[in-house]
This record gives structure tokens, C-alpha cells and sequence, in this order.
């Protein structure tokens, strides 16, 4: 728990260092400007993100059973039902949620509901990573 509080606190620091992108190819968002930040990122401060139009993050996304889909940090995180080191996935496509079975995927979206100090995306779009799937 202190490793993860230590690298969230870390992490705060590198928020000066968001790069402003283009939204990937095929999302509905054409056009918007797009943060590119960590996961980590996202969890520590959402609510640093949720004016931006749209922001970019990597993560392992899962779906629980009668869940919604969530990026996780990490295959433990979701075993053992770490939420809070998860981002929750909102209006996730269902062509997409296929993508949500433990694989590395690119999301795309907005960040939304910031209650609790935990933020959700809404409005995303996901995308494989070159790396697939994590064993």
C-alpha cells in the first residue's frame, strides 16, 4: 500500500508533462484535443482531468461480472478486486467490450463523475495495444 501511495504521489508531479493529442483514428471525436496521461495519473488527481475535452490512457481492461468495464493497473488489481486502482468505462461501444477481457488496450474518453476522489470516462473508445494481452 505505501509502494502504491508513493508512486501515486510521484505520479502528481509528472502531471505538468501532459502531452496534448490528436483522438485516434476511428473514434467519433475528430478534431477534439486530447490529453495523453498515465493511469496512474488519472487515479491520483481526476479531477486535474475532468475540463479536458478528451483524455488518452493505457491500461489492462477487465470486466467484471455484472460489472461495467474498468482499466486496471494490473492482472492482481482486478483479481482481487482493487477498484481503487481501476478507472471505471462508461458508454463503452459494444463492439469494443470484447476487448475488455484482460487485454492492453488504449482508451480514449471523458472524465466524468469525480466523486470520492475517483473519476470515471465516459463517452470511450478503446483500442488494442501492440502488446495484447498480459500473461
Amino acid at each position: 500500500m505505501r509502494i502504491l501511495a508513493a508512486s501515486l504521489i510521484a505520479s502528481a508531479g509528472l502531471l505538468a508533462g501532459c502531452q496534448q493529442l490528436a483522438p485516434p483514428d476511428g473514434a467519433d471525436i475528430a478534431g477534439a484535443d486530447t490529453t495523453s496521461l498515465s493511469l496512474i495519473q488519472l487515479i491520483a488527481v481526476p479531477r486535474q482531468f475532468a475540463d479536458a475535452r478528451y483524455v488518452e490512457v493505457d491500461g489492462l481492461c477487465f470486466t467484471a461480472p455484472g460489472d461495467r468495464p474498468a482499466l486496471y493497473l494490473s492482472r492482481a488489481d482486478y483479481e482481487e478486486s482493487n477498484h481503487r486502482s481501476s478507472v471505471p468505462l462508461r458508454d463503452l461501444p459494444a463492439e469494443e467490450r470484447g476487448l475488455c477481457s484482460g487485454q492492453w488496450v488504449r482508451a480514449t474518453g471523458q472524465v466524468d463523475e469525480v466523486q470520492r476522489g475517483l473519476g470515471v470516462l465516459v463517452n470511450v473508445h478503446i483500442v488494442p495495444r501492440p502488446s495484447g494481452v498480459i500473461p
